[in-house]
């Protein structure tokens, strides 16, 4: 292995998977091969697109960059081959990896993972965070052997505490920043083999296949418990893709975030306008901002320009 060391990228339109690229290259560490999917457009949008990171690095297509969906083929396994790399990193990539590719590096493949497993295997994992009540939200790296999904012994994990404020969005964000540190901090000993691996645990392990989530349920139902309601909703805000809603006065406004208050009274009837509070079947929940107007006002800015008032009623 050479002083510092070589990965394969794998990863896709994705602005982690930019991330991880550059900070391979700013430790030193070699990237001869970056590999995207055939989604990723080569322009950056609320994403960055790793094909584009990869060109303005001074990357080739179909040599040292390759679009594709199937890194399975046969004459991509032999550029991976040919590359003759330590780690394949696998970031974001939307596809299950199976042998021999997993197996085509030195020391195997690495996959970066946005849940603190073994909780959260599989996907959306910002949303179920929020769903399934955890505390603590994590960043994996995780040895990729077989094709289970998120199951490979850990390398290394940063983990960060929520909120009951926290939003999907959010918690998207922060993996931004708990990723490139992650990755920042360990990848250099995971090349060298100073980082041991760990076998996950199976009992605390959780998993969510792609499509369990229900995102379409978008409308705030007032008579569910203010606990439920707060999760179901701030597990929904994710702006780029959707906003979950709800209406006073004929006025629809979108919610990008929420809190549950300890103000107590009828179901979608507004107990407060400073903070904006609407009743749910138990306690209220206080809606802290709002995008109105194609503005993003706070809930106390809303109320004033949209003149409510404490008795008025909300609903869908």
């Amino acid at each position: 292995m050479s002083p510092t060391g070589s990965a394969i990228v794998i990863g896709s339109r994705s602005t982690v998977s930019v991330i991880g690229f550059r900070v391979l290259r700013e430790l030193g560490i070699k990237v001869p091969l970056v590999i995207t999917g055939d989604e990723d457009p080569g322009a950056d949008d609320w994403r960055l697109s790793l094909a584009k990171a990869a060109r303005d690095a001074g990357y080739r297509d179909n040599q040292t960059l390759l679009v594709c969906n199937n890194p399975h083929r046969p004459e991509i396994l032999e550029k991976i081959r040919a590359a003759s790399a330590d780690i394949i990193l696998s970031l974001q990539w939307r596809r299950i990896l199976r042998p021999p590719l997993l197996q085509m590096a030195k020391n195997g493949t690495v996959n970066l993972h946005n849940a603190p497993l073994p909780l959260l295997r599989g996907c959306d994992p910002f949303s179920w965070a929020i769903h399934d009540g955890l505390e603590w939200m994590g960043v994996t790296l995780h040895q990729v052997i077989d094709e289970g999904i998120d199951s490979g012994p850990v390398l290394s994990q940063r983990l960060w505490e929520m909120n009951h404020a926290t939003t999907a969005w959010q918690l998207y964000l922060d993996s931004l920043r708990e990723s490139e540190k992650l990755m920042r901090d360990t990848l250099s000993g995971i090349l060298s083999g100073q980082t041991l691996p760990r076998a996950q645990d199976q009992r605390y392990a959780s998993y969510h296949p792609m499509g369990q989530f229900r995102f379409k349920d978008l409308g705030a139902d007032w008579n569910l418990p203010a606990v439920t309601l707060s999760a179901a909703l701030r597990s929904r805000i994710f702006p780029p893709f959707q906003l979950p809603f709800s209406s006073i006065k004929g006025k629809r406004f979108h919610i990008l975030g929420c809190q549950t208050s300890g103000l107590k009274g009828r179901p979608g009837v507004v107990l407060s306008t400073n903070p904006l509070t609407i009743g749910t079947s138990r306690a209220g929940l206080e809606i802290i901002s709002v995008r109105w107007n194609d503005q993003d006002l706070s809930g106390v800015e809303f109320a004033a320009s949209a003149k409510i008032n404490p008795g008025d009623i909300a609903g869908n």
